[in-house]
């Protein structure tokens, strides 16, 4: 009896799964096809297939993880692995799905040919045997080199060869930070060709340069067309829209290339630095001296330079950081299986903060669905690219995808902040306390933490302005949160963007401006904190780099419950709430050089008060001291009860604090408070300070011991006890 011989094809392309079931039905199998993965489960169950075909690249559920599913289930059908991407990658894959357990019986790498298909069905190789696997792939890949060869040269002379281009977004922002061009063949008799293929073939028979500036005079006209009309991004945003093109090492021994690239550039009025030139590691190390003359002319020109595939390779890691690179991409045999494996995540992170410390920015390739996306977010990749994101498309599709993704964007920012539940809801002493001190630390008069709803910037805390909120198109923070930096205006009036805003020409005749985005663990803007001046200003790295740390503490109340951690008698924090926020000031001050000041204060016979009053009381003691200290201080200090009889004050500030001026003032107003109201016992007090600064930097533990003594040594010598006239 003849067994039959069952084959189940899953491809998102349908020509694809076509033409492998036509080859295999002429041979004698049973097929059933589909582009669906829950229809491929089904017919799994249903219709179980001695050979499988799986394509690497779906777009629900990528290769590996449907790979990972059959070996769960246990599944012996014969596979082979499909896929458009690297031989290295599909190999990869192999080899992980049989380590699980999968009779993987070979590879199909595309574009393919007929005798290929039923080589892999009828004379199955074994991944065991990778020389083998290697020699045949050669073989074919051979069979019509020089065919293709005459077909690429006619590709070329008529403009045959097109391109297509991939989104790159930022990890924070999801905002798009632009577009890698990838060289596209369709011939009417071969079908679609690799560029793995032809790029090869371009290298070795002296078509790469004419390949390549046909690629880049076609891509760049486009990107010329699209900063010029898109009307979907701002000014701004399109200023620092980038292009990746990928560049052969054959092109870079070619020393006019680079004037060939600088004039392409000139003549379509596109600046270089908006032109990322990607070289892979390998080409790169070919020659490392050739390479890094040739690169630092590039550079020169104002290109700007990427590393492509990075730590695939074998160079000298000496020779990779010398070359003169602004952009490192990770390779995508990291980032596909960094969800699952210890070494890729130990290699991402180890390769981000190298770039970071070398000022290079970290692009992640392969991001293949939500979860990847939000790892590399964590380990502070700067972009992102992938399917998840966007499938490489037809240049004429772009705009529709812009408005989509920049829609989708936006939905979810203004669903994150709606969420948090802050808009229009009262003031907070945990912001006010940020604001005033970003004021005063600034000597500026307006100080805000706004929040940016779909129409209008509504401000949750301000200092220095009566305005509760502003139409969203005229607020300079709308431009602060598309930012993943510190947005600065020196001087409105001299700025185009906002000479004629309505905050520039009437009140409140803003002229300075600079605001960081408060960015929230979901990784979306929901609004900023910003200084604001009637005069124009300069604004330093050093400002900056404060400004943003402010931010920050900004984000942390807002992942923080507003009501935590409160001491229930005086409204002030709690020891716990206390300790999480000075350890954060005493941070920002170290990095800062700014001084922290540290003032404790205890309630001298206060178990006294409570034995001959009440307990109820002493509970207004306390009250009444928190007040005072409220009423001492400034809005901006970090005040809290400590304990039974134990009270605290942090102060921050850029020049010297005069500690006993403080003390009196705390006096003057408990007098003046005694004097008017004879309703409570007398409050006496005792104190101590501890102070940290550049010169001498404490930890919180050290501060407070330093309080601690100086309060012991204060009381025994009498110098700092107050007894408020009866």
């Amino acid at each position: 009896m003849r067994i039959e011989k069952r084959l189940l094809i899953l491809d998102d392309d349908e020509l694809i799964c076509k033409t492998i079931a036509d080859v295999a039905k002429k041979d004698g199998f049973t097929v059933r096809y589909t582009t669906d993965y829950l229809t491929f489960q089904n017919l799994l169950d249903n219709w179980p297939p001695n050979n499988i075909i799986i394509d690497l690249n779906m777009p629900t559920m990528d290769g590996v993880q449907i790979l990972n599913a059959l070996a769960d289930k246990g599944n012996q059908s014969k596979i082979v692995i499909c896929s458009g991407v690297s031989e290295r990658i599909i190999e990869a894959a192999a080899r992980s799905a049989k380590a699980r357990g999968l009779n993987i019986i070979g590879i199909l790498p595309k574009p393919f040919y007929v005798k290929q298909i039923r080589d892999v069905l009828h004379e199955p190789l074994h991944n065991d045997n990778k020389h083998a696997l290697k020699n045949v792939l050669q073989q074919q890949q051979a069979y019509d080199v020089n065919a293709i060869k005459n077909k690429l040269m006619h590709a070329i002379e008529h403009n045959i060869i097109t391109f297509a281009v991939q989104p790159i977004i930022k990890c924070r922002t999801h905002q798009i930070k632009g577009f890698e061009v990838l060289a596209r063949w369709q011939d009417d008799e071969l079908g679609f060709i690799s560029p793995d293929v032809f790029i090869k073939i371009a290298e070795n028979h002296n078509l790469i340069d004419a390949l390549t500036l046909l690629i880049f005079k076609q891509a760049l006209t486009w990107f010329s067309e699209l900063m010029q009309h898109c009307t979907l991004l701002s000014k701004e945003h399109k200023n620092k829209l980038t292009l990746s093109l990928n560049i052969s090492a054959c092109s870079l021994q070619q020393n006019h290339m680079v004037s060939e690239l600088a004039n392409l550039c000139a003549e379509l009025n596109i600046s270089p630095s908006h032109v990322i030139l990607e070289l892979t590691e390998t080409a790169a190390m070919e020659d490392p001296i050739l390479s890094m003359d040739l690169l630092t002319r590039l550079r020169l020109k104002g290109f700007r330079l990427s590393i492509d595939d990075f730590g695939t390779g074998f160079s000298s890691m000496l020779q990779l950081v010398r070359l003169p690179f602004s952009e490192l991409k990770i390779d995508r045999s990291f980032t596909m299986t960094a969800l699952d494996a210890e070494e890729s995540k130990i290699v991402i992170n180890a390769t981000i903060e190298l770039a970071h410390r070398l000022g290079l920015k970290v692009t992640a390739e392969g991001i293949e669905d939500e979860a990847t996306l939000a790892l590399l977010k964590r380990m502070n990749a700067d972009n992102a690219q992938g399917y998840f994101i966007a499938r490489p498309m037809a240049a004429d599709q772009v705009t529709a995808w812009i408005e989509h993704n920049t829609q989708a964007s936006e939905e979810k920012r203004i669903a994150i902040l709606k969420a948090y539940e802050l808009l229009d809801s009262p003031e907070e002493e945990r912001f006010d306390r940020i604001t005033r001190l970003a004021a005063r630390l600034f000597n500026v008069p307006v100080s805000v933490f706004s929040l940016i709803d779909t129409n209008r910037q509504w401000f949750k805390s301000r200092k220095g302005t009566d305005l509760k909120e502003t139409p969203r198109s005229v607020a300079f923070c709308d431009h602060t949160i598309r930012e993943q930096h510190t947005f600065i205006v020196p001087d409105a009036q001299q700025d185009e963007r906002f000479k004629g805003n309505s905050l520039v020409t009437g009140s409140p005749h803003i002229r300075f401006y600079a605001g960081y985005p408060v960015t929230v663990s979901e990784g979306e803007s929901l609004g900023t904190l910003c200084i604001i001046d009637n005069k124009p200003r300069e604004f330093s790295a050093k400002d900056s780099a404060l400004l943003k740390s402010l931010a920050e503490l900004v984000t942390i109340e807002l992942q923080e419950s507003a009501n935590s951690h409160a001491d229930p008698i005086t409204g002030l924090m709690d020891r716990k709430s206390f300790e999480k926020r000075a350890m954060l000031l005493n941070e920002l001050c170290r990095k800062e050089g700014l001084t922290y000041l540290m003032l404790y204060f205890d309630l001298n016979g206060f178990n006294d008060i409570n034995q001959q009053y009440g307990r109820l009381t002493g509970e207004e003691v306390l009250q009444e001291f928190a007040n005072d200290l409220k009423s001492t201080f400034r809005e901006s200090d970090l005040i809290a009860r400590l304990g039974l009889d134990e009270f605290i004050v942090v102060m921050i500030s850029n020049h010297d604090i005069d500690v006993e001026q403080l003390i009196q003032r705390l006096r003057d107003t408990i007098g003046f408070k005694k004097h008017n109201s004879a309703k409570l016992p007398a409050i006496a007090f005792s104190y101590g300070s501890a102070i940290s600064n550049a010169a001498k930097p404490m930890t919180l533990q050290q501060l407070y011991h330093k309080a601690d003594v100086m309060m012991h040594i204060n009381s025994e010598s009498k110098a700092n006890r107050l007894l408020t006239p009866d």
